[in-house]
């Protein structure tokens, strides 16, 4: 991620944009808050190293940047197929959006003004890529998206309490715990998904998400069989477009409708799966033997260790057996 450029990263990952046919033009760098004065460039001097170039004209496009890079390093570390390979970088694009938002907060929202946020910068990152990071911050637009941003979020209820946890994970797990190994219906993985522990503080209250959950239970289909619905959808109303909820990540409706009619899967194979699992046990048989062989050198290194101790001590009492005698046997009057 490093070779790629936080600058490049940022650009893409962020905004997603792309240009056909860029105007640049000369854009003089400014600071929005009033009590940033005294930071940045010493912009008293017209000189071409006071302006940046910035693209006028540009549209907007799904295709980031250097995504086949991240794919090809994912391969060099793990083992995945080519069908996981939306899904991989969708989790990698949601873990670099954590990861902004957690930067951006220790970084930008711990400090009043970007003097203080200048003086406290990291480290490893470079002024340079530090002070376009800070000209991004501080942009009117991005601040008002942010916002923006945090009141959608804010608005949204019944929100899953699974943690980094996958949803396929669950399903499989309740799939596992039935007596019948039937998959779980959207209501129950519903219900499991939002359960709450008792003294943990949660942004919104429970009382809708017990309301919904009631409803699903008590839900009944009509007599004559037509409409019949998931309890789910019948409370949660119909998929919003390109979403499928319950199903975590890269999942399209096409791919559940390929599932439910029995064709062949997107997903992992049951042969893949079977595989990756030998791999596990052979790895974790080899970590045990690992760590017996570990225990072992430490067992034997601390009987050697004893016996190390042992011969100093007897050592230690023949030299002072000598020394007595020595002392004993020396001629009169010596001392």
């Amino acid at each position: 991620m490093h070779d790629l450029g936080l600058k490049k990263i940022s650009n893409s990952l962020t905004s997603l944009v792309e240009s056909q046919k860029l105007k640049k033009k000369k854009v003089k760098p400014t600071f929005n808050n009033a009590r940033d004065v005294d930071y940045g460039l010493d912009n008293d001097d017209e000189s071409e190293e006071d302006y940046i170039e910035v693209d006028t004209s540009v549209q907007v496009s799904k295709k980031v940047p250097h995504k086949d890079k991240l794919w090809e390093y994912v391969l060099e570390k793990y083992d995945v197929p080519e069908a996981a390979k939306k899904w991989v970088l969708k989790t990698v694009g949601h873990a670099y959006k954590v990861h902004k938002s957690r930067f951006k907060r220790k970084h930008f929202y711990q400090f009043k003004d970007n003097k203080t946020r200048w003086k406290n910068r990291p480290q490893h990152i470079p002024e340079g890529d530090f002070s376009h990071l800070l000209r991004l911050w501080n942009n009117k637009d991005v601040e008002k998206r942010c916002l923006r941003a945090k009141e959608i979020r804010m608005s949204q209820k019944n929100m899953h309490t699974a943690g980094p946890k996958s949803f396929a994970r669950i399903r499989d797990k309740l799939r596992n715990e039935d007596p019948n190994k039937e998959v779980p219906s959207l209501t129950q993985l519903f219900e499991h998904t939002r359960k709450r522990t008792e003294g943990h503080a949660y942004l919104d209250t429970y009382d809708d998400t017990a309301r919904k959950i009631e409803q699903m239970k008590n839900y009944k289909s009509p007599e004559d069989g037509s409409g019949l619905v998931d309890p789910f959808t019948a409370v949660m109303n119909k998929e919003h477009a390109g979403y499928v909820r319950l199903y975590g990540k890269g999942v399209s409706k096409k791919m559940v409708k390929t599932l439910d009619g029995g064709e062949e899967p997107y997903m992992i194979s049951g042969g893949l799966m079977e595989s990756l699992k030998a791999s596990i046990e052979v790895e974790k048989t080899q970590l045990l033997e690992m760590r017996k062989e570990m225990e072992e050198d430490h067992q034997r290194k601390k009987a050697e260790l004893e016996a190390m101790r042992i011969d100093f001590n007897n050592e230690r009492a023949n030299l002072e057996a000598k020394m007595r005698d020595i002392m004993e046997n020396r001629p009169a009057g010596v001392r």
